[in-house]
C-alpha cells in the first residue's frame, strides 16, 4: 500500500503500463495464430510449422536476464518504445517470408521483442505500484485480457483480410 504522504503514480503512466501488459502479451498470442496459419498456407509440413513456433522462444530463453539488465539501464519505456517498433515492423515482413528460415528468425526477433515488452510493463508497474497489490492485479488483467481478446481478433482478421490484414493489425 501506498505511503500516506506518497504522491499517487500518474494515472496516464498506469494505463500506459496497463496497455503495454495487454499488447505484449496479446501479440504473443496473435502471432501463435496467424504465424501457424502463415506456414500452413505455403505449404510448410507440420514439423517445420513446430519449429518455426517454437522459434520465439529461444531469444528469451538466451537473453531474457540480459533484456532485464538492459531495462535497469536505460529504462522501461526506452527499450520498451524500441522493442514496440521492432515488433510492429518484423510483423510486416511475414506475408513476403515464404522461406521456412526466414520464418524461424522472424519469430525469435518477434519472440525476444514481446517477451522484453512484457517485462518492461511489469517493470513500469512494479516502479509505480510501489507495493500496491490492487495495481498489479489490474495490470494481470489486462495483460490475459490481450492474451484472450488478440487471438480471436487477428482470426477474425484474417478471415476478413487475409494475412496481410491479420500482420498489419498486430503492426498497428
Amino acid at each position: 500500500m501506498n505511503n500516506v504522504n506518497e504522491a499517487p503514480p500518474p494515472r496516464s503512466a498506469l494505463w500506459t503500463a496497463y496497455a503495454t501488459g495487454a499488447l505484449a502479451n496479446g501479440m504473443t498470442d496473435m502471432f501463435a495464430v496467424i504465424v501457424p496459419l502463415w506456414a500452413y498456407s505455403i505449404g510448410m509440413p507440420p514439423t517445420e510449422i513446430g519449429l518455426i513456433v517454437g522459434a520465439r522462444g529461444i531469444l528469451p530463453l538466451i537473453f531474457g536476464i540480459h533484456m532485464g539488465a538492459l531495462i535497469d539501464r536505460l529504462g522501461s519505456r526506452q527499450v520498451l518504445m524500441t522493442v514496440a517498433l521492432t515488433a510492429s515492423l518484423v510483423s510486416l515482413i511475414y506475408p513476403l517470408s515464404p522461406w521456412f528460415w526466414m520464418l524461424f528468425v522472424l519469430q525469435m526477433i518477434v519472440g525476444l521483442s514481446t517477451v522484453t515488452g512484457f517485462i518492461c510493463g511489469t517493470a513500469m508497474v512494479g516502479q509505480l505500484a510501489r507495493g500496491d497489490t490492487q495495481r498489479f492485479a489490474h495490470f494481470t488483467f489486462f495483460s490475459r485480457f490481450g492474451t484472450f481478446s488478440g487471438p480471436i481478433l487477428t482470426g477474425v482478421l484474417w478471415d476478413l483480410a487475409g494475412p496481410w490484414g491479420a500482420f498489419s493489425f498486430i503492426a498497428i
